[in-house]
């Protein structure tokens, strides 16, 4: 009888897994150096020491680790990024209804940085090969490549564009027009 009921209660357990239609986190993939990946739950972070990007409504965006704003000789931080970073957009996910705090950006123009083993010194023939490859779909177009898979989208400002970035991201729905809405989407927390 016991083993009946555990029996039961696995498969029960198991199909529940199953049946959940939600999207689901995705893995960061191997050699890539970067602190959050997209999709990950980021909600006990603590962001106190991350350098914020202000401007955004429904969403925060920080710098990675040791990544600051360049300083005017007035002391003011400049408007544009630093030449060289990784910024983290963290919003709700998968639709801004759900609420919750997910990375679902990634830009990176670090050219230490590496993305399944690529930097932004790459060739888009060399992102081409190392994401195809993995499974991934590729496909190049106005000096941009694209790879998406697992509901992930990673495009590489190629050489050619004249810049030089990785851009990883999911989608996020907004199936209630919330995101126009910012009060309601996304309560301000962490640092002031």
């Amino acid at each position: 009888m016991k083993r009946n009921l555990s029996l039961f209660l696995f498969t029960a357990a198991l199909l529940l897994a199953a049946c959940s239609g939600g999207p689901k986190a995705v893995s960061m993939p191997p050699d890539t150096d970067l602190e959050f990946w997209v999709t990950e739950d980021v909600s006990d972070v603590d962001f106190s020491g991350y350098e914020e990007v202000t401007g955004w409504m429904g969403a925060r965006q920080f710098y990675g680790s040791g990544y600051h704003h360049p300083l005017r000789d007035d002391g003011y931080p400049m408007p544009e990024d630093p030449p060289a970073c990784v910024k983290y957009l963290v919003t709700a996910w998968p639709d801004y209804a759900d609420g919750g705090v997910f990375v679902t950006e990634i830009e990176v123009t670090d050219p230490a940085v590496r993305l399944c083993g690529l930097t932004t010194g790459a060739t888009p023939e060399e992102f081409w090969q190392t994401f195809s490859g993995l499974g991934w779909r590729v496909s190049r177009e106005d000096g941009r490549c694209t790879a998406g898979r697992d509901g992930v989208t990673v495009v590489f400002r190629c050489p050619d564009a004249g810049e030089r970035a990785f851009t990883v991201s999911v989608e996020v729905t907004n199936r209630e027009g919330l995101a126009r809405r910012q009060h309601l989407l996304f309560p301000k927390q962490g640092p002031s």
